[in-house]
């Protein structure tokens, strides 16, 4: 599986250890964006693994200025769609976000492209990967679907070109270890009066999940 020429790449924001599992080495050699689709903690920065890549994210809370500042050119969700040769899903599942990639979004991804789901099944419209993937056109490496799991003799679950998993994508045995680093230094933040990275307010609450 190779990436059309030419043509950026859209990945999201994931563990290096989960892309080096999910993408194979050919597709991950030759990727020129990265997306980030759902809000983030501030300042945080695309994985080691993509840092040669061309960055393109669709996030509605984050500013042209704060893209730039991660290396990334924040465009539509249509444009990032008509531009890239993966385009890989970790937003929350909200009202708003409820069969974001529809039929209409996923037809604009290039031939030969990817579309990668960790984030919540309900995101992607099950119908539309299910016909794009039956074409051959797009393949697929799914982590979460709508329903979940998909029933028994689903066509998803057959095609040659799509890999399901069971919602595992983020287990790679090392996660609690850095969770826990993670809360520490947090702590420490804290502590010494610095901004928290992972810091909740009250008005982003409506858009967590």
């Amino acid at each position: 599986m190779t990436a059309p020429s030419g043509r950026p790449t859209a990945v999201s924001v994931m563990d290096p250890v989960v892309a080096d599992q999910v993408l194979p080495a050919e597709l991950r050699d030759r990727l020129s964006g990265l997306v980030r689709l759902a809000p983030g903690p501030a300042g945080a920065a695309f994985p080691a693994a993509f840092a040669e890549a061309e960055v393109l994210m669709s996030d509605p809370y984050v500013t042209d200025g704060q893209a730039a500042r991660l290396g990334a050119e924040r465009v539509g969700l249509a444009e990032l769609c008509r531009r890239s040769a993966v385009v890989s899903v970790h937003a929350p599942l909200l009202p708003e976000t409820s069969g974001l990639l529809d039929a209409g979004m996923l037809a604009l991804i290039p031939d030969g492209g990817v579309l990668v789901n960790t984030a919540r099944g309900a995101i992607v419209d099950t119908a539309a990967p299910t016909r794009e993937c039956a074409s051959g056109r797009l393949e697929a490496y799914l982590d979460v679907t709508d329903p979940e799991p998909l029933p028994p003799g689903h066509p998803l679950l057959s095609l040659p070109d799509v890999l399901v998993t069971p919602h595992i994508a983020g287990a790679q045995g090392s996660e609690l270890r850095r969770l826990g680093r993670y809360a520490l230094a947090e702590v420490e933040r804290w502590t010494a009066g610095e901004p928290l990275l992972g810091e909740v307010t009250e008005e982003a609450l409506h858009r967590l999940a």
